[in-house]
């Protein structure tokens, strides 16, 4: 299943910490289902604001909501990288 298809993944990029889907889906509420880069309501996935692929942590405090869209383009940017390029363009 995802859940642990996710963890594998966190577990071998040798990322600490982990995070339910439970702990997500009350993330999503209390950001009204809005994507974290762009506000716009959308299909939500989870995005690493540190990559996990960068050292990132699987906890739920390195996670936000992001849309596709959003989540496709910052790919392994951090947040604040990805931020800066789109407040730039």
């Amino acid at each position: 299943d995802r859940e642990y298809v996710k963890r594998r993944r966190a577990r071998k990029l040798g990322s600490g910490g982990m995070h339910t889907h439970e702990d997500f889906l009350a993330l999503c509420r209390a950001t009204d289902w809005r994507c974290w880069y762009c506000d716009k309501t959308a299909v939500l996935t989870e995005d690493h604001l540190l990559p996990l692929t960068r050292g990132g942590s699987d906890q739920i405090t390195n996670v936000v909501p992001a849309c596709r869209g959003c989540n496709g383009r910052k790919g392994t940017q951090t947040a604040q990288e990805f931020l800066a390029v789109r407040g730039a363009a």
